[in-house]
Parts: structure tokens; C-alpha cells; sequence
């Protein structure tokens, strides 16, 4: 998730960052199977996540902002970054499989095929490690 994200950011990088948080829906072309209804409801929930982790950020010392785009995942994710002038992408994986990932791709992928700048992978695991470690 996000806060996993943002705690190994912090972990290797410190406080006084400058983030821009981004969440992409995926647009009506490859989103067929969201409603109305459930877009705006996902848009929704998806400002009340970023603007809590964007206030935590900015509690903590850092430069915060969110954007909220729609479109292809990957090409969204590269298009606010240039204009971010973000040096170094952080994402969660999801780790997906199987048919998910036929259907769906990643998105961690094909931005590191693009190669348009350093791209730091969040294993979805590692909240659970760290948490089973601090037991």
C-alpha cells in the first residue's frame, strides 16, 4: 500500500522530501467494467487516502501534494512525473498472477522498460514481514 511506500521512503531517503502521491484510474477504455457510480466512489476514497498520507508527510517535514488522474497506469505515471520533475518513482507492487496479470499487466514493469527514470519497487509483502519482525 502507500504507507508501506512511504515508510521505506522514509527509511532510505529521510524527511524534508518533496512527493507528489498519485492515483491513476484507469480510464474508460481498459475500465469498462466500472460504473458511474463506482468511479466516483473509487475517486472519492482515493482523495481521502492521499490527502491523509499527504498530511502525515507534511507533519513530518516533507513537501506533499496529490494528483488524481485518469487514463493507462503507465503513461499516466510517467506523464505527472515529468511534469513533477520527480527524480526516483516509488510504487507498491501488487503481485499479481496468473490470469490478472494477462489481463491487467504490470504497471511496475513496463515502467521499468521505459527506463525513464529510477523506479523503487515495494513488495506487497514487506508490511507484513516488517510487522512480523516487530512481534
Amino acid at each position: 500500500s502507500g504507507d508501506e511506500t512511504l515508510s521505506v521512503l522514509h527509511d532510505v531517503l529521510g524527511d524534508g522530501l518533496r512527493v507528489q502521491l498519485l492515483r491513476v484510474l484507469e480510464s474508460s477504455d481498459s475500465a469498462w467494467y466500472y460504473t458511474e457510480i463506482e468511479r466516483e466512489t473509487l475517486r472519492k476514497k482515493a482523495e481521502a487516502t492521499l490527502s491523509g498520507i499527504a498530511q502525515r508527510l507534511r507533519e513530518a517535514g516533507n513537501d506533499a501534494s496529490t494528483a488524481i488522474v485518469e487514463g493507462k497506469a503507465d503513461e499516466e505515471i510517467v506523464r505527472v512525473a515529468d511534469d513533477f520533475g520527480a527524480e526516483l518513482l516509488a510504487m507498491p507492487t501488487h503481485g499479481r498472477a496468473g490470469l490478472s496479470r494477462l489481463i491487467f499487466g504490470s504497471v511496475a514493469e513496463r515502467l521499468a522498460n521505459m527506463g525513464h527514470r529510477p523506479l523503487l519497487l515495494i513488495p506487497a509483502a514487506y508490511s507484513s514481514n516488517s510487522n512480523d519482525e516487530a512481534d
